[in-house]
């Protein structure tokens, strides 16, 4: 059901709030770009309440191989949140149709889904030798009109094999405090923690955790995120991969012609993928993700919001 769940779960960290506070709407805006294959951006709606919280994504297909495919170019992911009830719904606004499950299943889907992710973007971290960095931005930097400070990890891998295979990863992670309904924000944040098991951080691994594999670093970068007194508003992914790394990638492209793929098919295939992204030092983007907080405000939000829809069904398993 979740069909966008690698690149939604991109998207701004939510908080929430506790207790008799008012409500708060947050507007994002996010682009994804997976070496071609899919260019998307992602507009976001949370209305959140004390208990209770609603995501509306709608991905729009901007270019690569899933712009290609007809109905798929625009859809809508919505999940809603119900901390009072212990479950999440999410649903398929196409087929009318929810499922629900208990938000403390989450803490396992979200680690089993981050070392999926890990596996297939990266392979094994132990192939490579890594010098890593992260540092702090401390002096405000305006984003959107929030005052905000960074936390930036970069990551060098060089192949033990053969030199000429790198990969160069960056994670950055800014956020500030001043920012409407930040104490109701901060105390969702605590609830969720609750009814998960885990904090609304660590659900977020699947962004950053491909980072930690790579040493103590790393690790110490999610102790400053959990640590941070601020609210997330920008979050950036860039992964890259030298020209051998591409080579390689073509040619798995080649052993699937091999395999019976029709003569020219590939490079039909190629031609809808476009051009892969090129740095100045020759290396190609593979992975890129940007994630940014347009607006926060406090506004009421109706109860009905955090209801499932008349007229949809519910998905048995």
């Amino acid at each position: 059901m979740r069909r966008v769940s690698l690149f939604v779960s991109f998207t701004v960290i939510i908080g929430l709030a506790a207790i008799a506070a008012a409500d708060v709407v947050i507007k994002t805006q996010s682009t994804v770009n997976t070496m071609g294959w899919m260019k998307a951006d992602v507009t976001g709606v949370e209305y959140i309440k004390s208990d209770r919280n609603l995501t509306e994504n709608t991905i729009k297909m901007t270019g690569g191989m899933m712009a290609m495919m007809g109905d798929m170019q625009t859809m809508k992911d919505i999940n809603i949140d119900r901390l009072d009830k212990g479950v999440i719904w999410e649903l398929d606004s196409k087929e009318m149709t929810y499922s629900e499950k208990p938000l403390a299943s989450l803490k396992q889907e979200y680690a089993e889904e981050s070392q999926k992710g890990q596996d297939d973007m990266l392979g094994e971290a132990d192939k490579y030798d890594w010098v890593i960095e992260v540092k702090t931005e401390n002096k405000p930097v305006d984003i959107n009109g929030f005052k905000c400070k960074g936390i930036i990890a970069t990551a060098k891998g060089i192949s033990k094999e053969d030199p000429t295979e790198k990969t160069d990863l960056l994670f950055e992670y800014w956020y500030a405090k001043d920012v409407d309904g930040y104490d109701e924000l901060m105390e969702y944040r605590e609830n969720y923690a609750a009814a998960t098991g885990m904090d609304i951080i660590q659900s977020q691994e699947d962004i950053g955790q491909m980072f930690a594999r790579f040493g103590d670093e790393f690790e110490e970068m999610f102790a400053r995120m959990e640590k941070a007194d601020g609210y997330p508003i920008k979050t950036v992914i860039n992964v890259k991969g030298s020209q051998k790394m591409t080579e390689e990638g073509e040619a798995d492209d080649e052993e699937m012609d091999d395999k019976g793929m029709p003569p020219g098919m590939m490079d039909m295939m190629k031609g809808m993928m476009g051009d892969k992204e090129k740095s100045e030092d020759g290396m190609t983007t593979l992975l890129s993700v940007t994630s940014i907080v347009e607006s926060i405000t406090e506004q009421p939000v109706d109860d009905s919001q955090f209801e499932i829809p008349e007229g949809y069904s519910k998905e048995e398993h």
